[in-house]
């Protein structure tokens, strides 16, 4: 990790005779723009080259670690900020925007001129949530792929080209959510207008990779899940909260609304793994009741095609399998953004066609909870070596959809019983007025980690769980 210490007063005036280019290009070996901060006000010298070359400093902290493919991204998610999501026109210019700049090849880097110091932070802060996300996807969903896919992949380690999908996945979901999760209280919008949009934001891709959107959503709704039904079951503050484990993660509002927090936090989320890891996320409070139109999963379904393809691809009717498509309908639904590595011509697509062969394109792409299992291998995510027999993927992908999932919700591991016995005792503990924050571990009867309460009354809650038979007696 570089960093710049203050420097004595020696090192001083040293520094004093360096060209005020060379200490920006030492300032642009920092890891991030947040560095600069100490480094200005460590020395004057740094603060004079940091103002000579300012935006060189800069790209060199963050766009330039950001590859030319992934920054189109970036940048949309940067500008889908600072617009207002319903102003239709503002927003039908952004994604026309990517998609000119996602389908064209080229070794130049967007422009940044325009660019504070702020944008930039923005840029690498989310860069780097990104990254660190795409990491934990690839582990757990290529662990999931091996137990239930009898299919290779090209190369043990992740490839660039698969590290960039799921990437390039990530940020296409949190630009959705920016462009179209409004909040619950926002003025009527027009559906009509609203519509087009949101049809150019899913047309830019094909469906095989519009389907690599459900991949990662699968993966962050399950880890936002998990943590959420472990807070809740183990943090004194949220045991008189409206939350029932019974709501499926798709329609509950609280789940749903933390999935719109942005790539940061979910990376905080995924990166978390014990109590206070989780209890300490900076994003993890009360979140608006968001309403269904708005949230991430409904917004999903959009990605099915209207029914005016049926016209332009010359079927019969909307029923038409994808089986019965011939090789130029087929690479119609192909789209300049997607990439050569999600060509018509990879095998990628050819798993995508044969888990969905014997479906209409419209049928496809519907977030049915049957692919679910398919998600959780992130089947449209990987290179995948030749295929002993194509024939064959249509049965392979049936028998991972009719398989019990692998995965499962933090809820799901604890019994009824326990359940009902949780919300007895932390309602007494609530009553006791425990407000402060604790850790209740939920299936033995320790008070230790909860706080607010004297020792006399864990004596008198100990003593009445053991009468009602809640507790064992010690």
């Amino acid at each position: 990790m570089a960093t710049i210490t203050p420097a004595s007063s020696g090192h001083s005036c040293f520094l004093l005779k360096v060209p005020l280019h060379v200490i920006a290009g030492i300032l642009g070996e920092l890891d991030t723009v947040r560095q600069l901060v100490p480094a200005i006000q460590s020395h004057s010298i740094f603060r004079d080259a940091l103002k000579q070359n300012f935006h060189s400093i800069a790209r060199s902290i963050t766009v330039a670690k950001i590859p030319l493919e992934i920054l189109p991204f970036a940048i949309a998610l940067l500008e889908s900020t600072q617009i207002d999501p319903t102003d239709y026109e503002a927003v039908q210019g952004l994604i026309t925007r990517l998609a000119t700049a996602s389908s064209t090849s080229t070794d130049e880097p967007l422009p940044t001129a325009h660019l504070s110091l702020s944008d930039y932070d923005f840029l690498g802060q989310n860069y780097a949530a990104a990254e660190s996300l795409a990491g934990k996807i690839a582990v757990g969903a290529i662990e999931t792929m091996t137990m239930s896919l009898p299919l290779l992949r090209k190369s043990p380690e992740v490839t660039p080209e698969e590290n960039y999908r799921i990437v390039r996945a990530l940020f296409r979901y949190q630009l959705m959510c920016n462009l179209f999760c409004l909040d619950w209280e926002a003025e009527e919008v027009n559906e009509e207008l609203k519509d087009i949009p949101r049809y150019l934001f899913f047309n830019m891709f094909s469906p095989w990779v519009n389907e690599q959107l459900m991949c990662v959503y699968a993966y962050l709704e399950r880890k936002v899940g998990y943590a959420l039904d472990y807070l809740v079951a183990h943090d004194e503050q949220w045991a008189r909260c409206p939350i029932t484990w019974d709501e499926e993660p798709d329609v509950c509002p609280y789940i749903q609304s933390f999935l719109c927090r942005g790539l940061p936090f979910l990376s905080q989320v995924a990166c978390a793994t014990t109590y206070d890891e989780r209890l300490r996320l900076p994003a993890w409070d009360w979140p608006p009741n968001v309403e269904w139109d708005f949230t991430p999963l409904r917004q999903l379904i959009y990605m099915v095609p209207e029914e005016s393809l049926v016209q332009s691809l010359g079927l019969d009717d909307k029923d038409t399998p994808l089986e019965s498509y011939s090789p130029a309908q087929l690479e119609q639904m192909a789209r300049p953004s997607d990439g050569t590595q999600d060509s018509t011509a990879s095998n990628l697509f050819r798993l995508w066609l044969g888990a969905h062969t014997d479906t209409s394109i419209f049928e496809s792409m519907w977030p049915d909870s049957t692919d679910r299992n398919l998600w959780d291998c992130g089947y449209v995510l990987w290179d995948y070596a030749d295929f002993d027999d194509a024939k064959d993927l249509p049965v392979q992908c049936a028998e991972v959809r009719d398989r019990s999932s692998y995965l499962s919700r933090f809820r799901d591991t604890w019994r009824n019983e326990d359940i009902q016995r949780l919300w007895r005792l932390r309602d007494d503990i609530w009553r006791a007025r425990a407000f402060q924050v604790g850790f209740w571990p939920g299936r033995s009867a320790g008070l230790g980690g909860v706080h607010g309460l004297s020792e006399g009354t864990k004596k008198l809650l100990l003593r009445k769980w053991q009468e009602y038979g809640l507790v064992e007696s010690t």
